[in-house]
């Protein structure tokens, strides 16, 4: 009888062990889930920067097509200036502006007198959430990935676009 109970025992607190580990996986889930909307959102704002410069870029090179015009009168009538694109920020909104969702997890009673099977029923709904949790970390992953191509390539534009501008000026300064 003795070593059934000690037997009993030894499950539980095995259990209890895998519970306790469970739960601090969990915990370490949700800490990464938050890391992981704080750098979105830096990607967010460095993608507004990005955005910015563009626009600076196409305004220079307005000014420089100015200069190096003969009539510059003629000039502004055929080529407006630069309008801020308003579609870059529309497309970023929709598609790359991420907000991790924040799971919703019901407190955990930590119930000593609990039977065996709520125990299992208690880690089935542990790594369920922990799932969860997972699968939004990766979906922001997955979005983070797509941000910085696209930051990437708005940098390739940019880029070009100041060679571009450079090549004016050398060529006005020429004159």
């Amino acid at each position: 009888m003795t070593d059934k109970l000690r037997k009993d025992e030894d499950q539980q607190e095995i259990l209890d062990n895998i519970l306790r580990e469970l739960e601090t996986a969990k915990e370490q889930s949700k800490a990464i889930a938050e890391k992981l909307s704080d750098q979105t959102k830096k990607m967010d704002n460095t993608t507004k920067s990005i955005h910015s410069v563009d626009h600076d870029m196409d305004v220079s090179g307005w000014h420089l097509d100015y200069l190096k015009s003969t009539f510059g009168k003629v000039y502004k009538k055929f080529n407006k200036f630069p309008l801020k694109d308003k579609a870059k920020s529309t497309f970023k909104r929709l598609t790359l502006k991420s907000k991790l969702t924040r799971l919703q997890v019901d407190e955990i009673e930590n119930n000593s007198t609990r039977l065996s099977n709520d125990k299992y029923d208690e880690i089935s709904k542990t790594l369920d959430e922990i799932k969860k949790i997972s699968v939004l970390n990766s979906a922001e992953l997955d979005k983070q990935n797509t941000l910085l191509d696209y930051n990437v390539d708005m940098i390739e534009t940019v880029d070009d676009k100041m060679f571009t501008n450079r090549n004016k000026i050398k060529k006005i300064l020429k004159k």
